[in-house]
């Protein structure tokens, strides 16, 4: 007879690949580090998705401008993330979809496919019925996206990580405007292409 018990231990251990190492630290600090190819049991696997879900309320609340039943219906999410954390079993189908809901209600809203049979047409996922994203960069910003540009195809064929920076840093004297002009002017399909 087979072991059971050996089988739904082995189940519900949750392994942790570079990539999600990677988020971790980025998202709850260096803790995380040396954790890919670590079995998490399922208990530990909560925890962190539950601090996880904290983060993303604080950064929801600190970066996010928008009405006031946006943010009952994103939270609504959120809270939905917690509470499948709370209740026994596998959390993951249950997190994973409360997860998608948010990034949509992020993106403006639910889309509404729920008497359509097949949602695969494009305008089916047009979310502005209510209120659209629009990203707003200042000046500094729109400097911290060209430094990071060094990193990304094409722009690394033009420039180095650190001759951009030294540029910036150096030359303009972290004048913004000024590095700003003198990219515009140097590398207009490039600026075209990042703004």
């Amino acid at each position: 007879m087979e072991d059971i018990t050996s089988k739904r231990t082995e189940t519900n251990k949750v392994k942790l690949s570079f990539f999600a190492e990677d988020m971790l630290r980025h998202i709850l600090g260096n803790y995380y580090t040396n954790w890919h190819g670590y079995e998490l049991t399922e208990r530990e696997w909560k925890h962190i998705l539950s601090k996880l879900v904290a983060k993303m309320e604080i950064a929801i609340e600190v970066n996010l401008l928008t009405d006031n039943i946006h943010y009952k219906r994103i939270n609504f999410q959120l809270d939905c993330m917690k509470g499948c954390l709370s209740e026994k079993g596998n959390a993951d189908p249950e997190h994973v979809i409360a997860l998608i809901g948010l990034c949509f209600e992020l993106l403006g809203g639910l889309p509404d496919n729920r008497r359509r049979k097949h949602a695969n047409k494009k305008n089916y996922f047009d979310l502005s019925a209510k209120r659209s994203v629009h990203f707003i960069q200042s000046l500094r910003q729109k400097v911290r996206v060209i430094l990071q540009s060094a990193w990304y195809e094409p722009f690394k064929d033009f420039y180095s990580h650190g001759d951009i920076h030294d540029k910036y840093y150096l030359d303009f004297g972290c004048r913004s405007q000024e590095f700003i002009d003198w990219y515009k002017t140097e590398f207009p399909q490039l600026y075209a292409k990042l703004f």
